[in-house]
């Protein structure tokens, strides 16, 4: 999207002024030039929207997709005019798929436009506290509608039903319930359980799936109901979201969750972007270097691409084992999209994280490595994942070598699975046993273990 803009008597930030001419540009990190998501190219140079100040009538190129397709797989094609839709609400992007008979029909998908008060349920949660839940409501309904009236209208059908997963959090928002005792010990939910009602901008009948705590809701619950049950050993669970959350499925179901931030989606990161036009999806530095990317060229890294990019340069050597860059002013990975040793520093976070909290459980529930049969990954963008930088990178360890299986969103496959049974979430959430990461001494051990890139 090319757009020329001008600055007014009020206003010369190029953020402010490009949002305020509708054109959807994330900002997760509320504008403070930290998270890398706003990036336009001005006079066909890179720069961050948040930061930059204009003068004078530019051009502005802004990288497509903030309405984008996902990827699981569509029918393209409905008989009926019963509009039954499944919506994922995550805390950065949310799905609206129209279904019919439990298959996606079509999908549309967007940056949740609560991003500009903050990357995070914790900051989300601020912002209510601060603006009122309504502040954050409104404008996330307003686009759910939005995208359903156009789905609609390009299948002649009528909005009949709404099934909605998301994270505890996201869920008490939409349906406007307070968020401010999520935010603090013990971290009390209003509601887990499923929740039937109607919405004034819905114009139709919406029912909520159920959760299993403040920090695994109903998200992870749709994911496990369409992950294939194990033969005799366990599976896991990983959904890479902001709040990464993760399930160990055996005889029975145990979960927790892992503050990784928005680091597995680009956010946070200096070269980051969503995956749509211009985004680095893979690279390789085994045999001759390639890059391959979204569109025409190169403009900066989504998750797969920046998990790539980690793990072949921890192979090679150019990131040691302590994350240090051996590259003083970042890796060049194409023209104007460099790696930074500040990025690096956020994906070992991320990554420590998650991997951490995978110990825990597996100590937890007294389960070898051997004894996981799957390790389904779930994420938006996880279809297009490398394995074997997941692997290489330290975010999971070697002995899942082969097992790992990329789902794309387990938890949207799953709400188009409940809209036509609803029977499995509901079993689901009530057999699951949540553990709590917060103050265990072993996590925090695992977490300055796994800072590093050990492998293995």
């Amino acid at each position: 999207m090319k757009i020329a803009i001008s600055p007014t008597e009020e206003e010369r930030n190029l953020l402010a002024l490009l949002q305020s001419k509708g054109v959807k540009v994330s900002a997760p990190c509320g504008g403070c030039g930290h998270c890398g998501r706003c990036k336009v190219l001005l006079d066909g140079k890179p720069v961050l929207a948040c930061q930059t100040e204009i003068e004078k009538e530019v051009v502005v190129e802004v990288p497509e997709g903030s309405i984008r397709t996902g990827t699981m797989e569509t029918t393209g094609r409905m008989e009926g005019r019963d509009g039954v839709f499944a919506v994922d609400i995550g805390t950065t992007t949310v799905a609206v798929c129209l279904t019919e008979r439990g298959k996606a029909v079509d999908v549309i998908t967007f940056d949740n436009p609560q991003l500009p008060y903050g990357a995070d349920v914790l900051s989300r949660i601020k912002s209510a506290k601060e603006k009122g839940v309504e502040s954050l409501r409104r404008p996330l309904l307003k686009e759910i509608k939005r995208a359903m009236d156009e789905l609609c209208g390009k299948y002649g059908c009528i909005s009949k039903r709404v099934y909605v997963c998301g994270n505890t959090t996201m869920l008490h928002i939409f349906w406007g319930e307070d968020v401010s005792t999520l935010g603090v010990y013990p971290y009390t939910p209003v509601f887990l359980s499923e929740r039937k009602g109607t919405i004034a901008e819905m114009e139709c009948e919406v029912i909520s799936l159920p959760g299993i705590s403040a920090y695994v809701g109903a998200d992870i619950v749709a994911g496990i109901s369409v992950c294939p049950k194990p033969s005799k050993g366990k599976i896991l669970y990983v959904d890479l979201g902001t709040n990464a959350e993760i399930a160990l499925v055996g005889d029975d179901i145990t979960v927790t969750s892992a503050a990784a931030g928005p680091c597995f989606e680009a956010g946070n990161i200096s070269c980051g972007m969503p995956a749509t036009d211009g985004a680095i999806t893979s690279f390789s530095l085994d045999g001759e270097r390639s890059v391959s990317y979204l569109g025409t060229r190169p403009v900066g890294l989504c998750g797969t691409g920046l998990i790539d990019v980690i793990g072949q340069l921890v192979k090679h050597n150019i990131i040691d084992k302590t994350g240090y860059l051996i590259r003083e002013n970042g890796y060049p990975i194409a023209n104007n999209v460099i790696l930074t040793q500040k990025d690096v520093r956020e994906f070992q976070t991320a990554k420590s994280a998650v991997r951490s909290a995978i110990e825990v459980l597996l100590s937890e529930r007294k389960t070898a490595h051997e004894e996981i049969e799957k390790v389904y990954l779930s994420g938006g963008f996880s279809t297009m994942i490398n394995t074997e930088s997941v692997i290489q990178c330290g975010l999971l360890p070697a002995a899942f070598t082969g097992k790992i299986v990329a789902i794309g969103n387990g938890a949207l496959a799953g709400t188009v699975a409940f809209s036509s049974d609803e029977k499995s979430c509901a079993q689901i959430a009530r057999a699951a046993r949540y553990v709590d990461l917060g103050g265990r001494p072993e996590f925090s051990a695992a977490f300055i273990k796994n800072i590093d890139f050990i492998g293995g």
